[in-house]
């Protein structure tokens, strides 16, 4: 387990899912990637981080990627972001 430092905060990416808007249109995760913006789960918090909670589904700009490898050797994706880069928390 990785615990981030400060008001860092270590997210699991999840694909953005696809919406449709009111006239039909189909509204792609593509969008979310034109602004680098990612939906995920918060795993771990930092100890100055205020406003975002273990178990958030949040949006957030991303900057720092990580690839860790679990006990069975898969490839597990995260993310390293400042509290300030958090966009908003999905209800």
């Amino acid at each position: 387990m990785i615990k981030p430092l400060k008001d860092y905060i270590l997210v699991v990416p999840d694909k953005p899912k696809e919406q449709v808007s009111k006239g039909g249109i189909i509204m792609p995760g593509q969008i979310m990637d034109k602004i680098n913006a990612t939906q995920g789960i918060v795993e771990e918090i930092g100890s100055d981080v205020e406003r975002v909670k273990k178990g958030d589904y949040v949006i957030f700009n991303h900057r720092v990627r990580i690839i860790l490898n679990d006990d069975l050797g898969e490839k597990i994706e995260r993310f390293f972001v400042k509290e300030e880069n958090i966009l908003g928390i999905i209800k």
